[in-house]
């Protein structure tokens, strides 16, 4: 009987998504959702956001799936646990880009597509995401915000 090799302690958290790695904060979700850069690839959205986060990973993570294309928690349930799983999977190389910058990021994942996806569109479409994301990191892409309307009609 062969035995199976034991991965070590400190790599299976690595492998995981823990609390600590989930976002839940009301007012950082807000600031994410209000002020976050947005990166698409449809059916996708991800937002992400430099801000300084309540733990030691260099991110946390969000995902979200419209009620008012899927009626059913059920089905946005499953599409919850299937973009956590490509999360999951590709979050190691935002993790490194973070880390070597020293910086944390908010990240808000949305669905927003009308049918059930297969797991092999979601992996794809997060992958594409998650490099899009590094990129944004690496090179320090830096959007600049759009005037508010009380900027506006002050300058007026």
């Amino acid at each position: 009987m062969e035995k199976t090799k034991e991965i070590p302690e400190s790599n299976k958290k690595s492998l995981g998504f823990t609390k600590e790695e989930r976002l839940y904060h009301r007012r950082i979700l807000e600031n994410v959702f209000q002020t976050g850069t947005p990166i698409k690839d449809y059916p996708f959205i991800l937002l992400h956001l430099k801000t300084p986060l309540f733990t030691t990973y260099p991110a946390q993570c969000a995902v979200t799936a419209s009620k008012r294309n899927f009626k059913r928690a059920v089905d946005r349930n499953r599409i919850k646990r299937l973009m956590r799983e490509a999360w999951r999977v590709q979050k190691s190389k935002v993790y490194e880009a973070l880390q070597s910058k020293e910086e944390q990021r908010a990240i808000v994942i949305m669905y927003v597509g009308k049918e059930l996806p297969e797991f092999a569109l979601v992996s794809r479409k997060i992958t594409s995401l998650v490099n899009r994301l590094k990129e944004d990191i690496v090179t320090l892409r830096v959007p600049t915000p759009l005037p508010d309307k009380k900027d506006e009609e002050s300058t007026s």
